[in-house]
């Protein structure tokens, strides 16, 4: 199967290590992100909800590098997540990655400042535009 979705979804980039938390609702999703970040030679860490990432958290010792979320999911959304990250000594600088299907690129770059995210992605995502964001985020190594 890994094999298969390496060339469906493109070439290795450059090697990274760290620890990334990805917070989406959809296992397809989850699952397709952890194969890619995991190509990163990053742990990536998976949850399907807020109060799930919240867990992994608080439980965690380790270090993230990355969190990637999704806005819309059932109970509390990803942006809120986000704001409350910003809030913690361990996570305030770390860089977020916001995916949706549902909102306009617009209304994602108007709400960037509030919820203070490093970069906003679309739903579908293409694996070299997933890629890119992501040796952007673990190069810059903290939020905007």
């Amino acid at each position: 199967m890994k094999a298969l979705l390496s060339r469906l979804f493109g070439r290795k980039t450059e090697k990274c290590v760290g620890n990334v938390l990805v917070v989406d609702d959809e296992p397809a999703i989850r699952e397709l992100m952890k194969f890619r970040l995991e190509e990163h030679n990053l742990k990536v860490f998976t949850a399907a909800s807020v109060q799930e990432a919240e867990e992994i958290l608080a439980k965690e010792k380790e270090t993230f590098r990355l969190v990637v979320l999704d806005i819309m999911m059932p109970g509390e959304n990803g942006l809120l997540l986000a704001k409350r990250l910003r809030k913690r000594k361990e996570t305030a600088r770390v860089p977020i990655l916001i995916l949706s299907g549902a909102v306009p690129p617009s209304k994602l770059e108007e709400m960037r400042d509030e919820f203070t995210y490093t970069e906003a992605l679309n739903k579908p995502v293409k694996a070299a535009d997933l890629n890119e964001a992501v040796e952007r985020a673990l190069k810059t190594g903290f939020a905007k």
